[in-house]
């Protein structure tokens, strides 16, 4: 130690030291290094499983190092301690990445088949696997990687299966055709909560529907209601006009038909309360099968709903000269044939919302599509409950207004999704038209109905949403649904940590299954962190090249520097900046430590043999600095625990800052260095 280099090298030393601390065993809470005290409560924190599509980007560097700072504390504290890693399949989101590369190759998931694409992607996944592990490794993350789980794995696929099965008996999960988020571009529906709400300027366009002639039966030529749409291709699918039930301009019109240009359908004139009198002209065109207003308004009013879009965003079954067209493309047909015979009024921009899908940004198409729900009603009240007696408590408090809002006006969650990588369904179609459900590994034997044989059966082609298998992450990981001896001791796990902006996304589903599936709150605190912008406080992205890469920091500054910086200032549930003035205060910082460290071992004086116990000098031996000293190490420990306790970790590294390179750099060392100076004295 009394050769330590002038200058602090961290890739020299890191990594050194984490190989050291792997061979020691000491991760593991029963590892041969393990000095825990079993007569301590166990302290677990599930880590939230990164996906498995590609490189560590900042925000899991800032997750992991706030996770592995709560788990260090409770370890030295003496309490069995398991930090579990984990890695996410994310299904839409790495078949997002490799239909780029299939691309890329000329190839697709259409042209490879089910089979052979899943082989590509096991491929591609175990490549990127062991990339992620060894970036978390990298950060010096202290987890029990001898319990690795991955949301693919053979425990988790038995564990989705055995869940989906016991919702499914309890009633709580049903199949039925609804309006759903259909992403053309990745080819699934998705959730309300992956659909992002963007602000664009559109335009709004009116048109002439013709009035049929009573005495005819066919569109009168000059008697016309106008109507006002944003998506004039949806003209296809219309089955009615509404207007306000109060509004005098259209009062004498409903209960009159008009013909629905192209298609020759005649729709009533209805009246509902859902028109608003001043959007557009008043009266408004009702799709049933394509928007969630005008299917709620069909439902009421008994209205036919035929859809009008295929898989891929075309039209499709409309017997229309548009069929095949993509979209946008007979968006612009329609509008120039409705020009073109005199009844398109008039086209002004509008400001609107668009839905786009998180990952591919294509415009969301609601659809009509037979899917599989969760019927969130009961477990959302169980979530609530939670909260509201405190057996749970979500941090920043301020979130909790957020959470009692969303879980008391919950929507039925649509677990299915169209892709191929991913948890399939365990549901078995007979033709019969019955519905077997199964948590075999194999599927049923036969209908659970009528006896058909497993031969006659079809599995449902479809997957589960990734965020149903990660919503049985905190227990799926400890070995549930089987009785483990980790999940009697693990569970329920101490802290979630995760970001506030996936709260409803997963920690309100883990919440809900949770209760249902254990009888039990899968976690006491919930800690929401915020998201890492950069120094003008915008989002980092790739796009605007203002992306930082941990990896790069921990070559130029180290591990220890990136955690630090990433912590320092940090409250829950607010967004923090990075750039580099942070970041070259946390290297200074850890320079700091480094030579305070080289003073103290070359000041080691010779008469102290090496491998002597390290022990607190005799009181009677100390001076007043010495007192001073430990008086000041005491008080920063009790810092440290009375803010770590508060999730106060910002706070925590102001005081070890001070405490460090204020108190004990700057007056310490410096009282020492004048005493070792001192010849008279016996060191």
């Amino acid at each position: 130690m009394s050769q330590l280099p002038k200058a602090y090298a961290p890739r020299d030393v890191e990594g050194a030291i984490y190989e050291r601390w792997l061979a020691a065993d000491v991760f593991a809470p029963d590892g041969a290094g393990s000095t825990a005290d079993p007569e301590l409560p166990t302290f677990t924190i599930i880590q939230p499983p990164p996906n498995v599509t590609g490189s560590l980007h900042l925000g899991h560097a800032q997750r992991t190092a706030v996770e592995d700072l709560m788990i260090r504390h409770a370890r030295m504290r003496g309490h069995r301690t398991l930090f579990l890693p984990g890695l996410d399949h994310a299904s839409i989101a790495a078949q997002f990445v490799l239909d780029g590369i299939l691309a890329g190759e000329g190839e697709s998931r259409l042209s490879l088949g089910r089979e052979r694409y899943l082989e590509r992607m096991r491929e591609f996944v175990a490549t990127t696997r062991e990339v992620m592990l060894a970036q978390q490794r990298r950060v010096g993350a202290s987890a029990d990687w001898g319990r690795l789980r991955y949301t693919m794995d053979e425990g988790s696929a038995k564990a989705v299966r055995t869940a989906f099965k016991r919702l499914f008996d309890a009633g709580l999960a049903y199949r039925t055709e609804a309006l759903v988020n259909w992403c053309p571009g990745c080819r699934t529906s998705v959730s309300d909560l992956e659909v992002v709400a963007t602000p664009q300027t559109g335009t709004l366009w009116s048109v002439r529907y013709h009035l049929v002639d009573p005495a005819t039966a066919r569109p009168d030529p000059s008697t016309t209601i106008t109507i006002a749409t944003t998506r004039p291709e949806t003209i296809l699918g219309d089955t009615a006009v509404a207007v306000h039930p109060d509004d005098a301009r259209y009062a004498a019109l409903v209960g009159r038909t008009v013909r629905i240009p192209f298609v020759d359908r005649d729709v009533l004139i209805i009246a509902d309360e859902m028109v608003e009198r001043d959007f557009g002209t008043g009266a408004v065109k009702i799709t049933p099968a394509h928007d969630h207003d005008d299917h709620a308004t069909g439902l009421r009013h008994g209205l036919p709903a035929p859809s009008i879009l295929a898989d891929d965003g075309s039209i499709e079954g409309t017997g229309t000269r548009y069929d095949g067209l993509d979209r946008s493309e007979a968006r612009n047909a329609i509008v120039a044939d409705l020009d073109r015979t005199g009844d398109l009024v008039s086209a002004t921009a509008h400001e609107m919302v668009i839905g786009r899908c998180q990952r591919s940004h294509d415009v969301i198409e609601p659809r009509l599509k037979t899917q599989w729900f969760i019927k969130t009603g009961p477990l959302a009240d169980r979530a609530l409950d939670a909260t509201r007696s405190g057996r749970t408590r979500i941090l920043p408090e301020r979130f909790e207004k957020t959470w009692e809002h969303w879980l008391t006006n919950i929507r039925d969650w649509n677990v299915s999704r169209q892709l191929w990588w991913g948890h399939r369904i365990p549901a078995w179609y007979c033709p019969d038209g019955h519905v077997t459900v199964s948590a075999s590994e194999i599927g049923p034997d036969a209908c659970d109905e009528c006896g058909r044989p497993a031969t006659d059966l079809r599995q449902d082609p479809d997957i589960f949403d990734t965020w149903f298998s990660s919503g049985l992450w905190p227990w799926s990981t400890l070995g549930w649904p089987d009785e483990t001896a980790d999940l009697a001791t693990y569970y329920p796990t101490a802290v979630m940590e995760t970001g506030y902006d996936i709260i409803f996304f997963w920690v309100a589903r883990m919440m809900m299954l949770g209760l249902e599936l254990t009888g039990r709150e899968p976690f006491h605190t919930v800690y929401l962190s915020g998201l890492i912008r950069d120094p003008e406080g915008q989002k980092m992205s790739k796009t605007k090249g203002n992306v930082v890469d941990p990896l790069g920091i921990i070559d130029s500054a180290g591990a220890d520097a990136l955690r630090f910086a990433v912590i320092h200032g940090a409250t829950p549930g607010n967004d923090q900046r990075f750039g580099p003035a942070r970041l070259e205060q946390s290297r200074n910082f850890a320079n700091k430590l480094w030579n305070a460290t080289r003073f103290v071992t070359g000041a080691r004086p010779a008469t102290i043999p090496d491998g002597a116990p390290r022990l607190s000098p005799d009181s009677r031996h100390m001076g007043p600095a010495e007192r001073w000293l430990l008086s000041r190490a005491a008080a920063a420990t009790e810092a440290a625990d009375t803010a770590i306790a508060g999730f106060a970790f910002g706070e925590l590294t102001r005081a070890l800052y001070e405490a460090i390179w204020s108190e004990y750099c700057d007056w310490g060392l410096e009282l020492a260095k004048v005493r070792l100076a001192d010849e008279r004295l016996d060191v």
